[in-house]
């Protein structure tokens, strides 16, 4: 029963989820600068230091989270079913 589901190859599959973590660093790594976390001033200061670090990242889960509808959207739109 087994041979009858549909199976990916494991390129596709491979490259999507290669994109989607370079993708999510890319995030990150922008994020982080962005919102100051690297700032020499910010640096050893405690809670103010966990603020930008936890704005950074925060920023980041938006980013990746509408890149994440942005391409779905896409993919359903070129796929022919309409946005949803």
């Amino acid at each position: 029963m087994l041979s009858s589901w549909p199976v990916r190859s494991f390129s596709t599959v491979g490259r999507r989820t290669i994109c989607m973590h370079s993708g999510t660093a890319l995030a990150v790594l922008l994020s982080l600068p962005a919102s100051r976390a690297w700032s020499v001033r910010v640096l050893s200061e405690g809670a103010e230091e966990y603020r930008t670090l936890g704005r950074g990242l925060i920023s980041a889960a938006v980013l990746v989270a509408l890149g994440g509808l942005l391409f779905g959207a896409l993919r359903a739109v070129l796929a022919g079913q309409g946005a949803y």
